[in-house]
């Protein structure tokens, strides 16, 4: 979980991290400590969220890392499920599920 700076939210990041099996799609759940039983925002990701992490000068962009290795970057004030930055897997690039090249 990591807490913003500005504000009151923070952030869980969700998934399956099973080597070796069916990875299930993950999420971020960006909850607010005036309520922490549901969260504010709900963003569904399309792999499994490893690591996630608020900027520490813009508050409210916020970059995910997911287990397939691609890394999104959400701006939470928008509201949306949609990146306004993603990155590409590239090929030779270790995902978790390939040997070491």
């Amino acid at each position: 979980m990591k807490k913003t700076n500005e504000s009151d939210l923070f952030a869980a990041g969700y998934g399956t991290y099973e080597f070796g099996k069916k990875v299930v799609n993950g999420g971020v759940a960006l909850y607010s400590f005036k309520n922490v039983k549901f969260p504010e925002i709900v963003i569904p990701c399309e792999d499994a969220v490893m690591s996630l992490d608020f900027h520490p000068h813009s508050p409210a962009l916020l970059a995910v890392g997911l287990y397939n290795g691609s890394v999104l970057v959400f701006d939470v004030r928008n509201k949306s499920s949609k990146p306004i930055y993603s990155s590409s897997i590239k090929s030779k690039k270790h995902t978790g599920t390939e040997p070491y090249l």
